[in-house]
């Protein structure tokens, strides 16, 4: 079962001044995809498409049937400077790596550290001291917790890549001192 937010990607030729960067995180349960274009004249990035997938069958076969290989394929690295217009995070994404044959692998903590950074950066989050962020997933856990400097606070960044069903894994055992907490499950 495909489960998009929208019906199909949007497939637009890119003219020689359009970028498009192409952001995948590849989970155990469904597949995410946004696509940004950046336009002559403008400092911003568009979403373009916001599509996930239901991963509950081979991952090329998912990307076929819902059109993200056309989206790709109408992006042969549309940044022109020599570096990937696809990355990819998650616990799969070596296997969707794999898939697509190019493409640049987001570290995970990496990508939740940048996601406390946009947070904190945030006008409404201006006040705040330190922002933290437990990700829970079906295949393990993430903490983080950076202060008003986008330093980790206290060096807490932990990461547990195991299922936590059974394994004894206490979330309270981590002390931390955040005001703000962001708090993502995806089972």
């Amino acid at each position: 079962m495909i489960i998009l937010k929208q019906n199909r990607p949007e497939l637009v030729s890119l003219d020689s001044t359009t970028s498009r960067e192409i952001f995948i995180d590849a989970g155990i349960e469904h597949i995410h995809v946004r696509t940004f274009d950046s336009f002559p004249g403008n400092n911003s990035e568009t979403l373009t498409n916001d599509i996930i997938i239901k991963n509950n069958e081979d991952i090329q076969k998912l990307f076929r049937e819902s059109g993200i290989m056309d989206l790709i394929s109408y992006n042969e690295n549309s940044l022109g400077n020599g570096n990937p217009s696809i990355y990819i995070t998650g616990k799969l994404s070596e296997i969707a790596q794999k898939v697509l044959n190019r493409s640049e692998s987001i570290m995970p903590a990496a990508a939740l550290l940048a996601a406390a950074k946009f947070l904190l950066r945030s006008k409404e989050n201006k006040e705040i001291e330190t922002i933290g962020i437990i990700d829970l997933s079906a295949s393990g856990y993430m903490v983080i917790c950076i202060d008003k400097n986008e330093q980790l606070k206290d060096g807490l960044l932990i990461v547990n890549p195991r299922c936590g069903a059974g394994t004894g894994i206490n979330l309270s055992r981590p002390s931390f001192n955040c005001s703000f907490l962001s708090i993502q499950i995806t089972m």
